[in-house]
């Protein structure tokens, strides 16, 4: 799905006082994640702003008066969704920082754009997987993405043109000042501009990562041929409990804003619980990526791509830092805390069909014991009593 925005703006809102349809649009605003429509009501003239329905806001869509005092979104995307967009707008919470054009082939008059920005990795990323099919649908169209500087290493080959924020993931939340004059300023030399959906759930199977991830999968014919590997995915926020007063710990901390105070520990406690898994696993080559995320640079994630590549079993906490692992790997052990069983497969590629789905991909319990997950990994790399049967 596109929406057409230029030269004329093909949109509908509904006010959020008194649900009237008749609507005036005055402009539309590149917020940063969202696209907004700011509006007036003819009927009981409120002035708000809506969200187009692109992104997640094509699901929780969010409409907000411009004095704040009337919000209209769905209860479940407040805190990580609505809020930050309407404190980002209303409070002022503003990033300011130069956009840069980068050209990869010469524009054609009528543009399709896919604003990829998010403040959570696995979002952007997601978002980015659109180029493929709008690549294919619209041949005749130029592709152009919004990304931030990090995320240029995914782009996959014809997309014709870049608009880059710079600035970090967790600076996504601010409302970036300088996007909406950079747009209107870009729009002289098209005749057309047609924004993308950005569909953010996707058949993840179905879609071919090489493109994006300049990597082969894992040769699962060749799973037999090769060392077993198994990779640790760690992050430096999200761990491997040893017990639920850990983690009862760690949520209150969250709550409170101090847990990077205690990060150390918790790294401490994870660590001792994969260094515990690996002493019962013999003759296995260990990696384990993370869990210090600052300063990742693209070479790096491309050096660990090589790394998922060839591992045989990939093992993280559920999170969009399993993405990329699961798309590249062999198989994976994902450890599910309880809140996150809502969101069971969200961040996970299954790359195989029928019984090697639940062989070669595989979730335990957020509490689960070194011995346990040991036991998974002995069993997953027993697979060659059925790649046998694959290469027939």
């Amino acid at each position: 799905m596109v929406i057409p925005i230029y030269p004329k703006l093909v949109a509908t809102a509904t006010c959020v006082k008194c649900k009237s349809a008749e609507v005036d649009i005055n402009d539309i605003i590149f917020e940063n994640i969202h696209v907004l429509l700011d509006c007036k009501c003819r009927n009981c003239s409120t002035e708000f702003y809506e969200t187009l329905p692109i992104g997640h806001d094509a699901q929780t869509p969010i409409a907000f008066s411009k004095d704040g005092a009337l919000q209209r979104f769905n209860e479940s995307a407040r805190i990580w969704l609505a809020k930050p967009l309407i404190d980002a707008v209303l409070l002022s919470d503003n990033l300011e920082v130069p956009i840069t054009k980068k050209n990869l082939n010469a524009l054609k008059e009528r543009v399709v754009l896919l604003n990829c920005l998010d403040d959570c990795f696995g979002h952007s990323y997601v978002k980015i997987l659109n180029s493929l099919e709008l690549l294919k649908t619209f041949p005749d169209r130029s592709l152009v993405l919004i990304i931030t500087s990090n995320f240029e290493w995914l782009v996959p080959k014809g997309v014709d043109e870049l608009w880059i924020v710079p600035g970090r993931m967790r600076e996504m939340r601010k409302r970036v000042v300088t996007l909406q004059s950079f747009v209107k300023t870009q729009l002289k030399d098209i005749k057309q501009l047609d924004l993308s959906g950005a569909k953010v759930y996707h058949d993840l199977a179905k879609i071919d990562s090489e493109p994006f991830l300049k990597t082969k999968s894992f040769d699962i014919k060749k799973f037999d041929e090769l060392p077993h590997t198994v990779t640790f995915v760690l992050r430096n926020d999200r761990y491997w409990h040893a017990s639920k007063l850990d983690d009862f710990m760690n949520r209150v901390l969250i709550s409170l804003g101090i847990q990077k105070l205690f990060r150390s520990y918790f790294l401490w406690r994870q660590n001792r619980l994969v260094q515990k898994t690996i002493k019962k696993i013999k003759n296995i080559s260990i990696n384990i990526i993370g869990p210090n995320y600052e300063g990742v640079t693209s070479e790096l994630e491309k050096q660990w791509c090589e790394i998922y590549s060839k591992s045989h079993i990939v093992i993280g906490v559920h999170g969009s830092n399993m993405l990329i692992p699961t798309s590249l790997a062999a198989g994976f052990i994902e450890i599910l805390p309880g809140h996150k069983i809502a969101h069971l497969g969200e961040d996970i590629v299954l790359r195989h069909e029928g019984r090697y789905a639940v062989l070669l991909g595989r979730h335990v319990n957020q509490f689960s014991s070194p011995a346990v997950v040991a036991e998974h990994i002995t069993e997953m790399l027993k697979f060659s009593r059925i790649s046998q049967l694959i290469k027939s």
